[in-house]
C-alpha cells in the first residue's frame, strides 16, 4: 500500500515509525503522525478521531519452534493448559491482556502469564528462547520470527480488528487515498 501511496504522490512525504498503541495514541493528539494503525479503537478513540477498519485477523497460537505441538497445523488453546505464556503489557497495549484472560476463559482454564512484553519483536523472542507461549494476530507472521511458530487457533476463534485512525483536522485527499490503499492491501495479503 505504502509503496503504491509512494508512486501515486511523488509530492507527499511518507515515513514509518514503530510505536506501541499508546504512544500512537499520544503522537496522533500531539499532531506528531498523521495516522496510528491500532486494533480496535476504544468509544473515546473512536469519538475523538476519525476511523476505517483496515484487516480483521484471527489469533494464532505462537509457540518455540521445538515445542512438542510446533509440527501441528491447528491446535485448541486448551491444548496448553499448564504451560507458561507471554503476553503484551497493559501499558503498551491497553486490552490486551484482558483479552489473554478472556481466550482462557473461554477455553476453561486461567492462563499462567509469567512474562509481559513490551512489544511484538520482544514476545517472538521470549517465545523463541523458551520463556512461554503466546497469542498474537496471524498477520504477526509476516515479521521475521526466527526460532518460532505460528499454529491455528481452531478454538477458541476470534477476529480482531486493526483500524486505522486519524485527526479530523488531517483529512485529506491524499490521506483519505492512503486509507483506501490499506484496505485493499489487506484484501489481497
Amino acid at each position: 500500500a505504502l509503496r503504491a501511496f509512494n508512486r501515486a504522490h511523488d509530492d507527499v512525504c511518507t515515513q514509518i515509525r514503530e510505536m506501541s498503541p499508546v504512544e500512537q495514541e499520544t503522537a496522533l493528539r500531539a499532531g506528531e503522525i498523521d495516522v496510528a494503525l491500532l486494533g480496535s479503537p476504544c468509544p473515546q478513540l473512536a469519538a475523538e478521531f476519525a476511523s476505517a477498519i483496515i484487516l480483521k485477523t484471527a489469533l494464532a497460537i505462537v509457540l518455540p519452534d521445538d515445542h512438542l505441538l510446533a509440527l501441528r497445523k491447528s491446535i485448541d488453546l486448551a491444548e496448553l493448559e499448564g504451560e507458561a505464556f507471554v503476553s503484551l503489557h497493559e501499558k503498551h497495549f491497553p486490552g490486551r491482556p484482558a483479552l489473554v484472560a478472556e481466550l482462557g476463559e473461554r477455553a476453561g482454564f486461567t492462563l499462567d502469564v509469567r512474562m509481559k512484553a513490551d512489544g511484538l519483536q520482544e514476545l517472538l523472542g521470549l517465545v523463541a528462547g523458551g520463556t512461554g507461549v503466546g497469542v498474537l494476530p496471524e498477520d504477526v507472521h509476516q515479521l521475521p520470527h526466527p526460532g518460532v511458530v505460528f499454529i491455528k487457533m481452531k478454538k477458541p476463534r476470534i477476529q480482531l480488528t486493526s483500524s486505522a485512525l486519524w485527526r479530523h483536522a488531517a483529512e485529506s485527499p491524499e490521506l483519505l487515498g492512503l486509507i483506501k490503499l490499506l484496505k485493499a492491501a489487506s484484501v489481497k495479503g
